[in-house]
């Protein structure tokens, strides 16, 4: 017997579809790179593009043939109906003729937003890489995934300075899980409050 599903992902699942289908009418048409033509940053392997008419979502466009989007749809495809997709940005729309990847559009956190621990499953996990999506903490460029692991890190940017032994540094020190989640709810909570995102 098959799930069942709410009007929510019902009505979530559509409008990702009718995203898509239009996505790759643009692609299709030759017309995307005129509407998302405002340049946003450039990684290693892939350019990321702006557009006014499409202001929540980001299209990254390929430098080279390593695979990036490919690799990161993937990974949002495994991710996003389970409790890991809470740490990803949306992928909206994947157009593999063109390799092109359409995605929710994050904001830069604040300095004194920055979490004190993350999951241990993120690969490439520089500060570049995390952003804001409706208030919450999401890591934007998830191409280097190792799904895994599991278990909590602190975060690279965090240093001696916060208290934290060398021992648990060295060591993949495993919290309990349900404490790091009320860690990351309250710290969730406070960016919604604070009204930065």
């Amino acid at each position: 017997m098959g799930q069942l599903k709410c009007g929510c992902q019902v009505r979530a699942e559509a409008k990702r579809e009718a995203v898509t289908a239009e996505l790759q009418k643009l692609v299709d048409d030759r017309l995307i790179s005129q509407i998302f033509s405002t340049p946003l940053g450039r990684g290693f392997s892939r350019r990321v593009f702006a557009s006014s008419d499409w202001p929540d979502y980001v299209l990254k466009m390929p430098l080279n043939s390593d695979g990036s989007n490919a690799r990161e749809w993937n990974n949002w495809t495994i991710c996003k109906d389970g409790s890991l997709s809470k740490w990803l940005a949306p992928c909206v729309a994947y157009c593999p003729d063109q390799d092109l990847l359409l995605m929710g559009k994050t904001k830069p956190i604040p300095r004194h937003f920055w979490p004190q621990f993350i999951p241990a499953f993120f690969g490439d996990d520089h500060k570049g890489n995390f952003g804001f999506f409706r208030g919450i903490f999401v890591c934007h460029d998830y191409s280097e995934l190792d799904l895994t692991g599991f278990g909590w890190r602190q975060a690279p940017w965090r240093g001696r300075r916060d208290g934290l032994s060398k021992r648990w540094r060295v060591e993949m020190h495993q919290p309990k899980i349900e404490v790091y989640e009320t860690y990351f709810d309250n710290y969730a909570r406070a960016v919604r409050e604070s009204g930065i995102a």
